[in-house]
Formats: C-alpha cells, structure tokens, sequence
C-alpha cells in the first residue's frame, strides 16, 4: 500500500496543527510514520497510535484492494493498546485548574482543541466504556464533541453520537466536518454557539 509523499512528515504534521515539539510523538521520517503514544493518569504508558498520512482510513476500501496480504498496520490509523486500560490521549497540553474537559475521538481532533485553547482528549472511537470511571476521576464537567455519522439503519442511534452516553453534556458537529477538519476559528464559533 504504497503512497506519495508530498512533504516531510514534521511539516505535514505541523499543516494540521500538530508541532511535534509540544507532543510526546516519535517521527519515522524514513517510513513516515508518526507513533503517539498513549498514557494512564498516573503516567503508565499503555498504548499507542500511528498516523501514516496519505494511506487509507477504511478498513473494508483498503481490503478491497489488499486482500488477504492486508495489514492493519499499513492503514492511515493503526492503534494499540492493552486491554482494560483508559484509553486518552491529550494531556501533553493539560490544565488542571480549568474546565471544562472536551472528549473527541481522535488525536487530530484533540489537537485542534488545544490549538484554541481548551483541555480536550481523544479517546479513539466513540464507544469508551471505561469513560464513566473517568468522569468520576476529573475535577471538570466533560463533554463530547461527536462527529455526525450518517446511521446506516435510519431508526439507529448514529455511531457519533455514542461517545454522548460517557459524558457530562456533548455537542454534535455538522454533517461532514468534525474538530480536525474546522480551521480554529470555525472551532470557536461552533464552540461558542453551542455553549450560549
């Protein structure tokens, strides 16, 4: 599952708001390939999640081409991580003392967030089970910022709308644009609407 790189993976990652200097991320220029890794609240490294810019984000499109020979490993998001464990990723740009706490489902999403100037996480997919005990460990309201997922089955829950279950209160983006998609000031004013 080859690719075209069109710029280095530090400055690619910088075009989407992520300065590698204010994560903890480990860039493979060589293979382009950036490992963000993946910690507890108490510091205990429990995963990870590498982003391969360029590659294939769908699972069922990238094994329709691949076949049998695909490696999960090879698509645009591949993620790690032990099992029972609290899966959060954004407290590299974490304050404590404000409020409140933003739940997304991915980094680039997170990051967003940060780059306006609010806590947020990422918490890979929209379904953490775990997230109740975390909400009770936090000092703030949370509250999810979810993607609005087409349901296939139009009587269905749509799958965005799911991490809304773990949280506080949430917010739902509009069709087709989540966090990592806004420019920041798109992210402020759909912030700042929804929490008049």
């Amino acid at each position: 599952m080859g690719i075209e790189r069109v710029q280095p993976l530090r400055d690619h990652l910088i075009s989407r708001g992520c300065n590698p200097d204010d994560y903890n991320v480990i860039l493979d220029e060589e293979d382009n390939v950036a490992t963000f890794l993946i910690y507890t609240l108490t510091g205990k490294l429990v995963g990870f999640q590498q982003y391969r810019p360029g590659r294939e984000k769908n699972v069922a499109k990238a094994r329709a081409i691949a076949g049998d020979k695909l490696d999960l490993r090879d698509l645009c998001y591949y993620t790690f991580m032990r099992e029972k464990e609290f899966q959060i990723w954004g407290f590299d740009r974490f304050d404590w003392k404000r409020g409140p706490i933003y739940v997304v489902e991915g980094i680039f999403d997170a990051v967003k967030l940060h780059n306006a100037g609010y806590n947020a996480v990422a918490v890979f997919g929209n379904s953490p089970v775990w997230l109740p005990a975390f909400r009770e460990a936090m000092p703030h309201e949370l509250i999810a910022v979810c993607d609005w997922d087409e349901p296939k089955n139009p009587n269905a829950t749509p799958a965005g709308l799911w991490l809304s279950y773990y949280t506080d209160r949430y917010m739902v983006c509009p069709p087709g644009k989540d966090p990592g998609d806004m420019t920041v000031q798109e992210l402020e004013e759909f912030l700042q609407h929804v929490n008049k």
